[in-house]
């Protein structure tokens, strides 16, 4: 009797045993890990461009330096640069020289923009707002414009912007009136309005004056010259015009 009760005590705690033995082995074993999480492989995340791989990811340009000569530009186009310079500052500032119409007559804006690799110079020329009542001279004249930017260069490379080329073919200058001379243009714009009867003259190559406005003489200089036609304009419309 004593034996029997001894084997199942033993049977008892042998099997308690091997329950134990059984939760301990399941407790070590790794749960399976969830796809894209399993350690040393981390998640892929979709590159940007400021991660490329290559560093060419776009960069905004931004404005670091801007001046004026002249005013308000009036009709402000693109115009090219002749040549330039970079002061040794720092700051640096660049002077950029062009060719244009008369000082008197020309506004110009040259705006400097950057990125972490360039810096792009880029001149606009056009007209003063007071043009058409000044004595603008007739021909080319070589100008330049410096603009002081906010920040150094820095090792950057400097780009001055070129006008892009137009694939337009220019159209011919209308024909001269009459006989060809200023005479009689003189006579041909008469009833025109302002503007039109300027960009007539400038067209031609002659130098376009307003010596009175709506009755009013205008403030003229005392030289004469054979190539300038002075205008009297009533209403906006050309009433007179005569060569000195």
């Amino acid at each position: 009797m004593k034996s029997t009760r001894f084997v199942l005590s033993s049977l008892v705690f042998a099997a308690l045993l091997v329950s134990c033995g059984s939760e301990e082995v399941g407790e070590s074993l790794p749960e399976p890990a969830a796809q894209g999480d399993d350690e040393g492989q981390p998640d892929v995340e979709p590159q940007t461009s400021e991660s490329s791989p290559d560093g060419s990811g776009d960069t905004p340009m931004t404005e670091i330096g801007r001046v004026n000569v002249g005013g308000t530009v009036v009709d402000p186009q693109p115009h090219p640069v002749d040549r330039y310079e970079i002061a040794e500052s720092s700051p640096e500032q660049i002077t950029v020289a062009f060719t244009a119409g008369d000082p008197n007559c020309t506004a110009a804006d040259a705006v400097a923009t950057g990125d972490a690799k360039h810096v792009v110079v880029e001149l606009f020329v056009g007209i003063t707002e007071d043009a058409l009542t000044r004595s603008c001279v007739a021909g080319e004249f070589e100008q330049t414009i410096s603009i002081a930017l906010d920040e150094p260069l820095g090792g950057r490379d400097l780009v001055v912007a070129e006008p892009a080329e137009s694939t337009d073919d220019t159209p011919a200058s209308p024909p001269l009136p009459g006989d060809g001379s200023i005479e009689a243009m003189a006579e041909a714009i008469i009833g025109l309005d302002v503007d039109t009867a300027e960009q007539q003259v400038v067209t031609a190559g002659w130098v376009f004056r307003v010596s009175e406005i709506d009755g009013e003489p205008q403030a003229l200089t005392m030289d004469e010259r054979d190539d300038r036609l002075n205008v009297r304009i009533d209403g906006g419309i050309v009433i007179d015009a005569a060569v000195f």
